[in-house]
């Protein structure tokens, strides 16, 4: 796991993992085996956030992982979702 482009992180499937972040702007790639990887997802950060969330997978749809195949950078899906103190 890469938090503004320094790895801080290893997480294993079906694995969670928390980090403490700092208020701001910030990005967030996985990278997994080989070079298969997500497309970089920013995210801000304000002082009164104290959850956000990512969920991740593999392309699961047949014809994107395909896709996912020959673009290794698509390979995971990285979504954010707000969560709720």
């Amino acid at each position: 796991m890469f938090l503004d482009a320094e790895e801080v992180a290893t997480i294993q499937v079906n694995g969670r993992l928390e980090l403490q972040v700092e208020a701001g702007r910030h990005t967030l790639v996985l990278r997994g085996k080989g070079r298969r990887k997500s497309p970089e997802c920013g995210f801000s950060v304000t002082e009164r956030d104290t959850l956000v969330g990512f969920v991740c997978h593999p392309q699961p749809i047949w014809p994107m992982a395909l896709w996912a195949a020959f673009v290794p950078a698509r390979w995971i899906v990285l979504q954010e979702r707000r969560l709720a103190d």
